[in-house]
């Protein structure tokens, strides 16, 4: 008959218990130093809707997903005059006539209309209202095609609103 294992010191071996308790205490100090080395992440909100009074002492709380957005500071919203939109052309041909109507449009915000000056900055053509055409207007904005040279240059200012007034500048040189 073989001598029965017992455990005590001296014998040779090592018992299976005291293997499978060492790999769990390892087990445990990696998944926690792993734990500790991740970065924190953003937790969602749960808000835990109870039962009305009038709900049956059966029903139990519902959990519901809130998502709350971040703030942020409100964007300032400017009141000065500006052009939303602006175009005009560079050369237009005048087909040998005396005066064409070239085709420029315009849009502010901020302001009450434009004007229109034409060759000179504080030389008035006319006053238009906040979007349109200069060919599509009952007064239209000339080009003259008789001059030499055949140039000229147009300068739309926002009127009205509060702030400086806004002006864009176009030069405009025509074929004969």
């Amino acid at each position: 008959m073989r001598p029965r294992h017992t455990g005590r010191d001296g014998e040779r071996g090592t018992h299976p218990v005291l293997i499978g308790i060492g790999a769990v205490i390892i087990l445990v100090i990696v998944v926690v130093v792993f734990l500790l080395l991740q970065k924190p992440k953003q937790v969602t909100p749960v808000a835990v809707l109870g039962t009305s009074p009038s709900a049956s002492a059966a029903a139990t709380p519902t959990a519901v997903h809130v998502t709350v957005a971040p703030t942020r500071a409100p964007t300032p919203v400017s009141t000065a005059p500006a052009f939303a939109n602006f175009n005009a052309p560079h050369k237009v041909a005048c087909n040998g006539q005396s005066v064409i109507y070239p085709h420029m449009t315009w849009s502010v915000v901020n302001a009450t209309g434009i004007t229109i000056s034409i060759d000179t900055p504080g030389g008035l053509y006319d006053t238009y209202g906040t979007s349109g055409a200069t060919d599509l207007q009952n007064d239209q904005v000339p080009f003259t095609c008789s001059k030499t040279p055949l140039e000229h240059v147009y300068f739309f200012t926002t009127k009205g609103g509060t702030g400086r007034a806004v002006t864009k500048e176009v030069t405009i040189t025509g074929t004969p």
